[in-house]
């Protein structure tokens, strides 16, 4: 399993640069001093508090102090923001502008099952509300786009165009949702017989009918060729084809007190290495970005408390 956090904290540690003591202290130019009090005594014409800069333009002392004082405040709210918000930084990247709690949702269910092998369970209540909202937004759109006498036309362009683009990339993830979910009904329809409390209504009774259009096709080109005693032999566990849950999935953790994996989840292991539980058990923290394989984190997936990455 690899951490990425620590690995990436490895990298930024190697790669700091390191100044030596003659580059960061130089000494001063002798000549410095004495050129610029030359050129003081020659012209005489400025006050000595202000100064020329590189194209000869005179900058007045109390603009110097304002420019030096806005850079100075600069600095330290750059350090300040540095110091607290750190994790806020990577936190407010992920979050796009623009995104409704409901898109938002979806976004992250339609993530869950493009990186999953297993059917992932359908929320019918929270698809039932966003199909009720998406009817809504589409009326609404008609009635913007008839509008007023009085409307003007320029900003009754730009909400019709706003709220379009809202419809067409929530119908663009609902759609691809669920593409991916029949995918899998049909590439898996044997053992999905056990997995109808993950479907919806209409997913179940599209998996029976493929399952029946399945059976009959099978039978008339392979089974109907068999003695009996053979082809009931297809129907037995090991000759089902399962998902694979041993894929390796990118994943954050969510969970505000952190996770403990168990990294042997589903494998065979001898008994000297049952004894290492430091290489068997890992904890991570919130926030915590891992690669690991998706038995490992399947419960915590179901739970909320990992979330899984593109």
């Amino acid at each position: 399993m690899a951490d990425f956090d620590n690995l990436l904290g490895d990298l930024e540690e190697e790669t700091q640069p390191t100044l030596s003591p003659s580059d960061s202290v130089r000494d001063p130019d002798p000549n410095a001093n004495a050129n610029a009090q030359g050129i003081g005594a020659d012209e005489g014409d400025y006050d000595d508090d202000e100064i020329d800069n590189e194209e000869g333009n005179v900058i007045p002392a109390a603009l110097q102090e304002a420019l030096l004082r806005q850079g100075n405040q600069f600095y330290d709210d750059t350090q300040t923001s540095t110091q607290e918000g750190d994790q806020d930084i990577y936190d407010d990247a992920e979050v796009e502008a623009g995104e409704s709690e409901d898109y938002k949702a979806l976004k992250q269910m339609w993530i869950h099952e493009l990186n999953t092998t297993e059917l992932c369970r359908y929320d019918e209540e929270f698809m039932g509300d966003l199909l009720a909202i998406m009817h809504h937004t589409e009326k609404d759109l008609e009635g913007l786009e008839k509008g007023d006498e009085g409307t003007d036309p320029t900003l009754k362009s730009i909400a019709t165009h706003i709220f379009k683009m809202d419809i067409d990339r929530m119908s663009f993830l609902l759609a691809d949702f669920m593409r991916v979910r029949l995918e899998k009904i049909e590439r898996y329809a044997l053992h999905n017989r056990d997995c109808h409390d993950l479907m919806s209504t209409s997913e179940i009774d599209y998996h029976k009918k493929y399952c029946g259009l399945f059976q009959s096709h099978l039978g008339r080109t392979v089974t109907d060729h068999l003695r009996k005693e053979a082809w009931k032999k297809l129907d037995e566990p090991e000759m089902i084809d399962r998902p694979n849950l041993d894929t390796f999935v990118f994943c954050k953790v969510v969970d505000k007190e952190g996770i403990v994996v168990d990294n042997w989840e589903g494998l065979t292991i001898s008994a000297e290495e049952e004894d290492e539980d430091d290489l068997r058990r890992q904890v991570f923290s919130t926030g915590a970005h891992i690669f690991v394989r998706y038995r490992v984190v399947r419960e915590l997936v179901q739970e909320g408390k990992v979330d899984l990455l593109m």
